[in-house]
């Protein structure tokens, strides 16, 4: 599946960071923090996949749930999961805000 428009970019970026809270466990030693990062990166997971599609009814909700979490993620630096991760999920996300914006505000 090739991300077509900034709907379909913002949606590769939601996927990629999806994957990464997926992963995240792995390199917490699978403790509690890592662990409740799968779910999240399940949701994230599924969103990215239905903008990919071109769901466009999806991207209002996601822009709202990504810039939660993605300020949740900015507040957990530090923590359980290591900073590097941390630093790409969110950059991953921002990238994935900012498509969506583009997105939002040109229909």
């Amino acid at each position: 599946m090739k991300p077509q428009g900034m709907l379909g970019w913002a949606g590769l970026f939601i996927l990629i960071s999806g994957i990464l809270h997926i992963v995240a466990p792995v390199f917490t030693g699978f403790s509690a923090a890592g662990l409740q990062l799968v779910p999240i990166g399940i949701v994230y997971a599924l969103l990215g996949w239905g903008l990919m599609r071109g769901w466009s009814r999806l991207a209002c909700a996601t822009y709202l749930i990504v810039l939660i979490l993605v300020l949740m993620a900015f507040g957990s630096m530090g923590g359980a999961v290591p900073i590097w991760l941390t630093g790409l999920i969110i950059a991953a996300d921002v990238a994935g805000l900012v498509a969506l914006f583009l997105y939002i505000w040109r229909k």
